[in-house]
């Protein structure tokens, strides 16, 4: 993973998690990193997160978008992420 961009167009911060994982995710547990994405502040909140040198994920790469820090909680429709894989 070279970067990620996250739009977030609710009134409500959400929060994007990693996996190194070939399947699905399970959100809430074996999370790798977790992004916050900021909330809309008119137009629309995000982030853009560079790796310059890359991140490497062994068995896979998943992501999960939820409500709360620890991976729980459903997020609402309103979150849009971009990623620069190689």
């Amino acid at each position: 993973v070279f970067d990620v961009e996250a739009v977030n167009t609710t009134s409500t911060l959400y929060y994007l998690h990693f996996y190194n994982t070939a399947g699905t995710p399970t959100c809430n547990a074996s999370i790798i990193e977790t992004i916050p994405v900021p909330h809309n502040t008119g137009t629309g909140g995000g982030i853009v997160r560079t790796f310059p040198v890359g991140r490497a994920y062994s068995t896979g790469f998943g992501i999960c978008i939820t409500a709360n820090a620890d991976g729980t909680g459903n997020a609402a429709t309103g979150v849009h992420v971009s990623l620069g894989v190689k």
